[in-house]
């Protein structure tokens, strides 16, 4: 069996088709990278700040000054200093823009930024100073934020906020490359009509199809895997990574309030990369049964694709109901980790619990895949000479 495991990962190793898609997804991964966290708005106000001679980011503040207990003093304390810094620049007539701040900003403040701007412009218009008791601030009791005997730790969301929409546009080139190295599995030997003397051998019927789905699945976990290393490696060169302690209901972006569970952004990073390495299982057994039932790769590639795909496109057309619910289990969705979120700790899904919509997803995913995995080996096995 081992012999076989290594002649079926040989011959992945060193198709052409799966070199090529390899070497673009790449590119494609460094463009990703680069659009995610270069040109992301964290990245771009830091480096316009300092050639405006500001300071370069609000890291080491954020983790000293504010990070800790989510209280309406901690809200007040942060309001007040982006004041301090707002009349301060406008001084200069310069401005330097942090994403934290405006987060904050946006939801503490009583009509969010545009009032503070209005604030902010009556005082310089009328040359008198501007204190946060003048700032109308939402106490965070009004706002639905879930309570637990603990109290909620604030911290520096906003990495963490980039790193989770880089996860996903990670997942769908993983998916995509997944698809166009499991499809050809069994097609390709189809397509070199050589199925008729593998299958007259000891193994061919039996071991040598469960080793084609072995390494099918081994190879698409460790790609994955290795894409979103490499993603995780660079958003920690780049940014302060120490938000991850702080709750996902303390992240502003997410609008997760009132998220049952009182889980860090560690948590709920794990809880995403589990679920994408049983959205990338199910995929690629997606791409056996196509490359089982098709005569060349690239029939099983579209095919696959297509599959892949199609509940993108049914949710447009089914917009309610439990057909529509039932087709946000698909891997299509994950590359939004926190519409997954949200989906999952609604009450109006097909659970109202997190946990059990969780569990739901998991076990979906896995007997789809299990299922698939047990058609496309019975189809081999029972493949006949035409």
């Amino acid at each position: 069996m081992r012999q076989l495991f290594k002649f079926e990962f040989e011959k992945i190793r060193t198709s052409k088709a799966t070199i090529g898609g390899i070497v673009a997804s790449l590119f494609i991964l460094i463009g990703i990278l680069f659009v995610g966290y270069i040109y992301s708005q964290n990245y771009h106000s830091q480096s316009q700040n300092v050639k405006g001679g500001y300071q370069k980011n609000i890291d080491q503040t954020i983790q000293e000054k504010y990070s800790g207990d989510f209280t309406n003093e901690k809200v007040k304390i942060i309001i007040a200093d982006y004041l301090l810094s707002r009349q301060q620049e406008a001084k200069d007539e310069d401005f330097s823009f942090y994403p934290f701040y405006w987060e904050m900003g946006q939801t503490f403040i009583k009509g969010g930024i545009p009032s503070f701007s209005d604030y902010l412009n009556t005082s310089l218009e009328n040359d008198t100073p501007l204190s946060i008791e003048d700032i109308p601030l939402k106490k965070i009791e009004t706002l639905n934020f879930k309570k637990f005997d603990k109290p909620l730790k604030l911290g520096n969301f906003v990495p963490w906020t980039d790193l989770f929409k880089v996860t996903g546009h990670v997942f769908i080139l993983s998916s995509i490359l997944v698809i166009l190295i499991c499809s050809q599995l069994f097609s390709e030997d189809t397509s070199k009509n050589i199925n008729q003397l593998l299958f007259t051998t000891k193994y061919g019927r039996n071991k040598m199809n469960s080793s084609k789905i072995g390494v099918g699945i081994i190879v698409s976990v460790a790609l994955l895997l290795f894409f979103q290393l490499i993603n995780f490696g660079v958003l920690s060169f780049l940014f302060d990574l120490s938000g991850g302690s702080s709750n996902i209901q303390t992240n502003f972006s997410f609008d997760l309030g009132d998220f049952p569970l009182a889980w860090t952004h560690w948590q709920v990073y794990f809880f995403i990369l589990g679920l994408q390495i049983i959205g990338i299982l199910f995929i690629a057994s997606l791409s056996f049964f196509a490359s089982a039932l098709s005569k060349t790769p690239m029939a099983a590639f579209a095919l696959s694709l297509a599959i892949y795909f199609l509940p993108s496109l049914l949710k447009e057309l089914i917009r309610n109901g439990l057909v529509n619910k039932l087709l946000f289990l698909f891997p299509i969705n994950f590359s939004n980790p926190k519409n997954v979120m949200l989906l999952l700790s609604s009450d109006n899904y097909i659970f109202d619990s997190f946990i059990l919509n969780a569990s739901l997803l998991f076990l979906f995913l896995l007997i789809s895949k299990l299922v698939l995995d047990i058609i496309s080996y019975l189809r081999m096995k029972n493949w006949k000479f035409s």
